[in-house]
């Protein structure tokens, strides 16, 4: 039978290597952009503001890993950069606000400076207002109701939006679900978590998957998991 000949690697003409993403099912002659962060899910009063606490604790700020963040928001060209903080944001439901407040207090006591951010006042959407309160503080802790509130205003009166986040942190996270339409308030919620610029994103959930596997689709945006955040237009919604 005839015997196929393959020239010498020398003469073989040059190719950039290619990386398989088994997730898209797809080749990609770019490498994929690095995740730090993830989904911590696991059931209720098993310890996740607990681990969160100790994973804030252990991770400090690094000026020069936020300096390299992965999901710098940028807002439009007349826009000033994000400010770095060494903060970590930690949004959560109405409910769970105090909640928070207590735990970090009994796990942690005072090692962690705490800042709550209502975002309902009118004074926190003013476009010189002090940022020091973000600066100085190790954790941030504002609602979703907050950010939904503050969406409809552009950002020199969002002042979650003025800061590079050293962590973002979404508790409860299956209130992010996958965009639906602009008349939903929910999804107004998912594009404001989205446009938090940040170093690392977290995800925590107890039941981070609803009715269907698509509910997924808006965390894994927050989180910037390719193939699934390249392919969601933001304008869209």
């Amino acid at each position: 039978s005839p015997r196929i000949a393959f020239p010498p690697p020398s003469h073989r003409p040059h190719s950039p290597p290619y990386r398989y993403n088994p997730m898209a099912g797809e080749l990609r002659a770019e490498p994929l952009p690095m995740v730090t962060g993830g989904f911590l899910c696991e059931e209720m009063g098993l310890g996740k503001t607990v681990e969160m606490c100790s994973l804030i604790l252990a991770n400090p700020y690094s000026a020069a890993a936020s300096a390299s963040g992965r999901a710098v928001v940028s807002h439009g060209a007349n826009g000033p950069s994000p400010q770095a903080t060494r903060a970590s944001l930690v949004v959560v439901p109405v409910v769970l606000l105090e909640q928070w407040k207590s735990e970090i207090s009994k796990c942690v006591g005072d090692q962690l400076t705490v800042h709550v951010h209502h975002g309902h006042d009118a004074t926190e959407r003013r476009p010189n207002r002090d940022l020091s309160c973000f600066i100085e503080a190790d954790v941030v802790l504002t609602t979703y109701e907050a950010l939904r509130m503050e969406a409809p205003y552009p950002w020199v009166h969002r002042a979650l939006l003025k800061m590079h986040w050293w962590r973002v942190v979404l508790d409860e996270s299956q209130r992010v679900p996958r965009p639906a339409g602009a008349a939903s308030a929910m999804t107004a919620i998912a594009k404001a978590c989205s446009e938090l610029s940040r170093t690392h994103s977290w995800c925590m959930s107890g039941t981070p998957v609803g009715s269907v596997v698509d509910d997924l689709l808006g965390q894994l945006i927050f989180l910037g998991v390719e193939p699934y955040c390249s392919r969601w237009d933001p304008s869209g919604i």
